[in-house]
C-alpha cells in the first residue's frame, strides 16, 4: 500500500504482572515475537497494530505509556506529526508477560486544519526553499535594556524544520528575539514576484512575531517581506503567508525571525518553508487574513458578556416579499462555549441584505453604554463551513438601528475570515445608553454552519 510503513520492533525485558491465583506460568514475549506487527499509513496519520491470535494468549498494546488495548486489530490516529512509542505484549489467564515487544513510529506530517501552504508535500521543486541549509543560524535574544542574554537559546534544524525555546529574560519589544537564517544560498530578482508560507507552531499564544525575507548584505534597505503575525492558539500548527510579493536582487536570501513580546518558555516550531515564484505557483493562496485584536486584551468589553452570558439571541428571516418566514432562535440550534457563537442556518432566504437576521441584545444583567465621542477597535473571526454571499456584521445602539459603529456587508469564501475594524466612531455621533449585535446571512445554504468567535470590542 502507498504510504505505508512497517515499524521496526526491538524486545525489552519489564517486570512481570501477576494476578492473585496465578501458577507462575507467565507467556514469554520472545515466543510470540512473530506475532505483533504495526504498519503506519502516512497519507491518513493512521497506525495499525495486529496480533495474529494464537491459543491460550491475547494481545496488550500501550501507546504513549497511556492508552491501552487489548483488540488482535488496533488502530490510533495522531493529527500532529511526531514520534510515538507503541509498546506490544501477550496475557495469558495467569498474568501479563515478562517482557515486551517496542515499535517506535513517527507520523511525517500534520494535518492541517485550513490553507498548508504553497508546498504541502514539501516535494515541489520549484520550492526555493527545498533542501535549503537551515542550520547555518544565530540568536540574538535580548532583555528590556537592550542587554544581550547570556546564555542565547539554541535552536535545533532537522531537515527543513526549526525548533527553538524562547528564553527567560527575553524583553518585550520587536527585535528582542531574533533568529537569522543565514548563508542559505537562495537567489532571487526583481523580475518575479514571490509567494511564502511557513509552518509555526507554538506551544503559547504570541501577540505579534515577524517574519523578514531580506538580502543577508543589505537587510535593512533590500527586503522581500517584512510582516507580523499573531498566534491565537496555543499547540495549533497554522500556515502564515504572504503572496505577489514585489520581487529583490540577492544573491544570498536571509530569513529572519523575531519572536519579542512572547513568553518564557514558549516552544517554536517552525516547519514546510516555502518560497516559490509566483508565476510557478499551481496553487492559489486564500483571501489573507486580517490580524484580530487580542480578545484577553483587559480593555474588551465584550469578554464580560461571554464569560456571564449575558446577551438574549433572537433571529428574524423573510422571503422574498419581506415575509415573516417565522424562523424561531432555537431553530438556529445555536452554541455558546467561552468566546466561541455557533449557529446553523435553517432556511435559505433570497440573497438580498437583511433577510437572514441573527441578533445578540444586551438586556440583562450587563450594559454597555458608549458616548457619541467613544472611538472603538473591533474584531471577531468566523468560520463557515460554504459560502456566504454576504455577510452583515453591525454593531448598533439597541433602540437605534441608524446609530451604529459598522453595518458593512462581506462576501465571504467557506473557511476562516476576520471581521476587522480600527478606529471607529458611532455613525450619529450620539450618545448610546445600550449596544447590540446584528449579523444578517441573507442567501446562505440551509445547513451552513456558522461560528463567531473572540468578539473584541476595545474603547480607546
Amino acid at each position: 500500500m502507498a504510504g505505508v510503513l512497517f515499524a521496526g520492533l526491538t524486545m525489552t525485558a519489564c517486570s512481570p504482572e501477576s494476578y492473585d491465583g496465578a501458577d507462575g506460568n507467565l507467556p514469554s514475549i520472545a515466543d510470540y515475537a512473530d506475532n505483533f506487527s504495526v504498519s503506519v499509513d502516512q497519507s491518513t496519520n493512521t497506525a495499525t497494530m495486529t496480533f495474529v491470535e494464537a491459543p491460550g494468549v491475547t494481545p496488550v498494546w500501550i501507546v504513549d505509556g497511556e492508552t491501552y488495548s487489548g483488540q488482535t486489530r488496533y488502530t490510533r490516529y495522531w493529527r500532529k506529526k511526531g514520534e510515538h512509542q507503541i509498546q506490544a505484549k501477550v496475557k495469558n489467564r495467569n498474568g501479563i508477560s515478562d517482557g515486551a515487544i517496542d515499535f517506535n513510529i513517527n507520523i511525517e506530517k500534520t494535518k492541517m486544519n485550513g490553507f498548508s501552504g504553497f508546498d504541502p508535500d514539501g516535494n515541489n521543486p520549484n520550492n526555493l526553499l527545498n533542501g535549503a541549509p537551515l542550520n547555518n543560524n544565530e540568536t540574538w535574544f535580548a532583555d528590556e535594556g537592550w542587554n544581550k542574554l547570556d546564555p542565547q537559546p539554541v535552536p535545533s534544524v532537522n531537515g527543513g524544520e526549526i525548533k527553538i525555546t524562547l528564553p527567560e529574560g527575553m524583553g518585550s519589544q520587536r527585535w528582542q528575539g531574533q533568529l537569522k537564517c543565514k548563508n542559505i544560498g537562495i537567489q532571487t530578482s526583481s523580475e518575479y514576484e514571490y509567494d511564502f508560507s511557513a509552518i509555526v507552531t507554538m506551544s503559547k499564544k504570541h501577540n505579534g512575531f515577524k517574519i523578514k525575507l531580506c538580502a543577508q548584505d543589505d537587510e535593512d534597505n533590500n527586503i522581500l517581506l517584512d510582516k507580523d503575525f499573531k498566534v491565537t492558539e496555543a499547540n495549533e500548527p497554522v500556515c502564515f503567508y504572504a503572496s505577489e510579493l514585489s520581487g529583490i536582487d540577492t544573491d544570498n536570501l536571509m530569513i529572519v525571525f523575531d519572536f519579542g513580546g512572547g513568553e518564557a518558555e514558549t516552544e517554536v516550531i517552525i516547519e514546510n518553508l516555502c518560497l516559490i515564484r509566483h508565476d510557478l505557483n499551481e496553487i492559489e493562496a486564500p483571501e489573507e487574513l486580517a490580524i484580530p485584536f487580542n480578545y484577553d486584551d483587559p480593555n474588551n468589553v465584550w469578554k464580560q458578556i461571554d464569560e456571564a452570558g449575558a446577551f438574549e439571541e433572537g433571529c428574524w428571516f423573510g422571503d422574498a416579499g419581506w415575509g415573516d418566514m417565522g424562523v424561531k432562535p432555537e431553530d438556529l440550534k445555536s452554541v455558546h462555549e467561552g468566546s466561541s457563537h455557533q449557529i446553523t442556518i435553517p432556511a435559505i432566504t433570497v440573497n438580498e441584505q437583511w433577510h437572514a437576521q441573527y441578533k445578540w441584545e444586551l438586556n440583562k444583567d450587563i450594559t454597555l453604554p458608549f458616548s457619541g465621542n467613544d472611538v472603538i477597535d473591533f474584531s471577531c473571526e468566523v468560520t463557515t463551513t460554504k459560502n456566504l454571499p454576504g455577510a452583515t456584521f453591525k454593531f448598533t445602539q439597541i433602540d437605534n438601528d441608524e446609530n451604529f459603529f459598522f453595518a458593512d456587508r462581506i462576501p465571504i469564501k467557506a473557511g476562516n475570515y476576520v471581521v476587522r475594524y480600527e478606529g471607529v466612531s458611532l455613525s450619529k455621533g450620539e450618545d448610546a445608553p445600550n449596544m447590540k449585535f446584528v449579523f444578517d446571512f441573507a442567501g446562505a445554504e440551509e445547513g451552513t454552519v456558522i461560528t463567531i468567535k473572540n468578539v473584541t470590542v476595545i474603547k480607546h
